[in-house]
């Protein structure tokens, strides 16, 4: 029989058969953890015994639905022998840098901070061929700068003029005809900067063509914002 008994006893607890071959006995504050076998025959550890009231006591702790940026986490180093160790929460989140960088693969995302991401898209709409802003992502506004041009204004804006626009148009009928067929979706010359950028649109009259609102301008941009 080996008996280890920690002071400050409260209570004892039964584990293993129904003829209560193993018994832990255990302090009030839980630092201290004793065991008790009354046959040599059968085998127990300590670990697995005090794994078995950690988790008890972890299930009966309350839980918290959000995290500040002192908390910290308790974790089990698998390079230091499974030491414990803790963790704040400023390194478990990734940063702006981090998402700008876009190489960790220990660092876990928020919602606000995926915009960073190099393969994020930084903004897109939808607008009326008069001007209007149907629905979009970081825009702040359009204007009918003319007829068959649109100016987007950014929300937050781009580091500089160096971005990528995607953009096309929905065209004003379902005719072929030289006026009905819409060449949009091109960016007006020299008009992007880092908060702002322009659309042009035209049809297939004549040679030189002829500017015409479409039915609707649609656009996404992609690049490094702030």
């Amino acid at each position: 029989m080996v008996r280890n008994v920690a002071p400050n006893v409260d209570d004892t607890e039964t584990l293993g058969t129904a003829s209560k071959k193993y018994k832990k006995i255990h302090t009030k504050d839980m630092r201290l953890t004793g065991i008790m076998i009354d046959d040599a025959s059968k085998q127990a550890t300590i670990a697995q015994l005090i794994t078995a009231n950690n988790t008890s006591e972890i299930n009966a702790l309350t839980e918290k639905t959000s995290i500040a940026a002192g908390d910290l986490f308790i974790i089990e180093d698998s390079a230091a022998s499974n030491a414990k160790k803790k963790l704040l929460q400023s390194t478990l989140v990734a940063s702006q840098t981090d998402m700008e960088t876009g190489t960790s693969l220990t660092t876990f995302v928020t919602p606000g901070k995926q915009y960073f991401h190099p393969s994020a898209c930084k903004g897109w709409g939808k607008a009326t061929g008069a001007g209007s802003l149907t629905v979009g992502y970081n825009m702040d506004a359009v204007t009918d700068t003319g007829t068959g041009r649109l100016g987007v204004n950014i929300t937050l804006d781009m580091s500089s003029a160096n971005y990528a626009i995607v953009s096309s148009v929905e065209s004003v009928a379902t005719s072929l005809a030289v006026a009905s067929v819409d060449n949009g979706g091109l960016i007006y010359n020299a008009s992007p900067v880092a908060g702002s950028f322009g659309i042009w649109n035209y049809d297939d009259t004549a040679t030189t063509h002829v500017a015409q609102d479409p039915q609707s301008y649609f656009w996404a941009i992609f690049g490094d914002g702030v």
